[in-house]
């Protein structure tokens, strides 16, 4: 049975459902196995580098662009998921302040319109607390490789093949990063999505007290 369109269908409705996939264990991983891994990607590549002789001061060029790359896309989306909760916490103070008009209001409203009205604000609210959620994983998740002092310390041990060896720690720092870079770009467009749909359901919560304001 194909499920790609009922997926595709749900994650319309619902857009975390696309992240049913995501590989969990690059958030809860055993930091003792994630360092194995590097060490492994690292020492296949320093291998592969010296038996190859392969020159590596252009690699190394190319290899410093892809760290700065990728420490630069990790800024960016920290700083988008910020800017989302920060705009969270605007939209969650408006839907108080509109909730506590309403309710404490002594409007006479029929009761299928504020079953209406609660309805699209708790769908609000739903959306902002799930955006939340997701924009703070976008922050928190994924552990980072970067180079540090013990890096270089092994890099000066590393004689005669120095370059090499700093070619495969940077080599293997992307590599590692390249995943959870995917998981935090995956979640902040959810996080995206669903903020805009609380903001959607929000105005239209207002929309319809506002009509009904004149009515009644």
């Amino acid at each position: 049975m194909n499920m790609g369109p009922i997926f595709k269908t749900l994650e319309f409705f619902w857009p975390p459902v696309g992240l049913l996939c995501q590989e969990s264990h690059l958030f809860k991983s055993d930091h003792e196995k994630r360092e194995e891994e590097f060490e492994k990607i690292k020492t296949e590549y320093f291998k592969k580098l010296i038996s190859q002789k392969i020159y590596c001061q252009h690699f190394l060029s190319e290899v410093d662009k892809i760290e700065q790359g990728g420490l630069k896309r990790k800024e960016t989306l920290e700083s988008k998921a910020y800017s989302i909760l920060g705009s969270i916490e605007i939209s969650a103070i408006l839907l108080i302040f509109i909730s506590t008009a309403v309710f404490a209001s002594d409007w006479k409203l029929p009761k299928g319109v504020l079953i209406s009205i609660v309805i699209v604000f708790g769908l609000a609210i739903i959306h902002l607390l799930t955006s939340v959620y997701y924009a703070t994983k976008v922050i928190m998740v994924g552990e980072y490789f970067i180079q540090s002092s013990e890096s270089v310390d092994e890099w000066i041990e590393n004689e005669p093949s120095k370059l090499e060896y700093l070619v495969a720690q940077k080599y293997a720092n992307s590599k590692m990063n390249q995943p959870i870079m995917i998981s935090k770009s995956n979640f902040l467009t959810v996080a995206q999505k669903l903020f805009i749909r609380s903001v959607m359901f929000l105005s239209i919560g207002t929309l319809l007290i506002f009509v009904y304001s004149l009515i009644w």
